[in-house]
């Protein structure tokens, strides 16, 4: 089996470097929703841009852990968001960390409900370990390791 190739150690490792991109995608969609600018790098426009390709990269990684059996799916939270509409987040184990992404309709078979969704107060004394664009290069080789050549550039 693939998963047992790799050392928790280098689990870890990646599982830190998903931290990281999750962290930046935050920060990115909190600097989202309270600019003005129009235009520079922190245009509406910009922002948006790199905030879809921080979580796209986060969905497609952790499909590749669960592909590889290196994540685990542990069921559906439920949310509400700022204007009072239900959504729904798989929520994944990844090394030591924790994960939600948004629900796809299709997904949501024989999957565990687990409750509404509590959000922690964010702590910023949490340190990432990694910078983001050093993430960005352990997930990419990771996913050389794991021959996806192909998508290696989401990352």
């Amino acid at each position: 089996m693939i998963g047992e190739e790799i050392k928790s150690s280098d689990l870890l490792k990646e599982s830190e470097a998903l931290f990281t991109i999750n962290k930046a995608a935050k920060r990115a969609e909190k600097i989202y929703r309270n600019s003005s600018c129009q235009s520079g790098k922190c245009s509406k426009k910009k922002l948006g841009n790199k905030l879809n390709k921080l979580y796209e990269m986060k969905r497609h990684i952790i499909e590749k852990a669960l592909t590889s059996d290196l994540a685990e799916l542990r069921g559906i939270h439920s949310k509400f968001d700022a204007i009072g509409n239900k959504e729904d987040l798989l929520y994944y184990q990844f090394g030591k960390y924790n994960f939600h992404v948004p629900v796809d309709s299709y997904e949501k078979s024989n999957v565990p409900y687990l409750g509404e969704y509590v959000q922690k107060k964010y702590s910023k004394h949490i340190k990432s370990k990694y910078t983001t664009s050093r993430a960005k290069s352990i997930l990419s080789n990771w996913m050389l390791d794991y021959g996806d050549e192909e998508n290696k550039t989401l990352v």
